[in-house]
């Protein structure tokens, strides 16, 4: 009864009817010649009602409020890795390089320290308005009420304003950004399917070396939902790959994303060259949905 009944006064009133109710019953058995001692159930019915509604509620408010943290430190995790660690990474491929200066790496030091300064204003952003909307890089805001294929077109278009290396070299952009089944779909999964497309894209920025072409699909296909980023890069070896598809930090929250979606997450070489990333879900139907 405590899951059903939320507050404690109709709580406490339903415990009350409930006891008067064995009471009534008692009384009218008595009438007819049966004595049944309904006392210290009614008194064993209100204490069980009453004492472990309020630890029933208790544990409901702890996993809520551990749920929430967990969001926000996911959140905001994502926001680290998509924004100031992909900069950093970008600083550490630079010092690598033979056209290596100080002006750049002090252009990308400095965007680093604004990008961790904005971290601290969008933890606080994501904790007063949770579920409302995305923040990406530059403090760059997204409503996440807009309709899933225009956010992530956004998302698209905000990620190669940044200054990643491989994205100077890319000449085609062909893409395909339809409306998409989300009905299904909360703030918080668009938030972290959003965040997915970010770092896919961040990915072809920094590894996809020789890049000319990027095709990029975000539409529903048949009975899925498919998030699809082709490059033509040269991009990892197959053993870097491999390695980065087992212990990559980026792979292990696709994978948490699909599961959540109960779809599949998968990134492949692509012939004759470049890599394949693509994020699937199925729709479901009014049939399942109402089950």
């Amino acid at each position: 009864m405590s899951r059903f009944i939320q507050s404690p006064l109709l709580h406490l009133a339903v415990t009350l009817s409930s006891s008067a109710s064995l009471f009534l019953l008692g009384y009218l058995l008595l009438l007819f010649g049966w004595w049944i001692p309904v006392f210290p159930a009614a008194l064993v019915y209100f204490f069980n009602g009453e004492v472990l509604y309020s630890f029933y509620w208790y544990g409901q408010s702890l996993k809520f409020r551990i749920a929430e943290r967990q969001r926000v430190i996911r959140q905001s995790y994502s926001a680290i890795h998509n924004g100031p660690l992909q900069t950093l990474a970008y600083a550490l491929q630079l010092m690598q390089t033979d056209d290596y200066s100080h002006s750049l790496l002090k252009d990308e030091l400095q965007r680093l320290d604004s990008e961790l300064r904005d971290i601290h204003e969008f933890m606080e952003r994501s904790v007063l308005v949770p579920e409302k909307q995305l923040y990406l890089t530059g403090n760059f805001a997204i409503d996440l009420n807009e309709p899933l294929h225009e956010l992530l077109y956004q998302v698209y278009s905000n990620t190669l304003l940044r200054s990643l290396p491989c994205f100077a070299d890319i000449e085609v952009h062909i893409t395909q950004f339809k409306p998409m089944e989300e009905s299904t779909l909360s703030a918080e999964h668009k938030q972290e399917v959003a965040r997915f497309f970010e770092e896919a894209l961040c990915n072809v920025g920094l590894h996809a070396k020789a890049a000319t072409q990027l095709e990029i699909t975000c539409a529903q296909i048949e009975s899925q939902n498919v998030i699809r980023i082709i490059d033509n890069g040269k991009g990892l070896d197959k053993d870097n790959l491999s390695a980065s598809i087992i212990s990559g930090r980026g792979t292990k929250q696709a994978v948490e994303i699909s599961r959540r979606l109960r779809g599949m997450f998968q990134r492949k070489p692509n012939h004759p060259e470049g890599i394949v990333c693509e994020l699937l879900w199925p729709i479901k139907s009014s049939r399942s949905r109402f089950f």
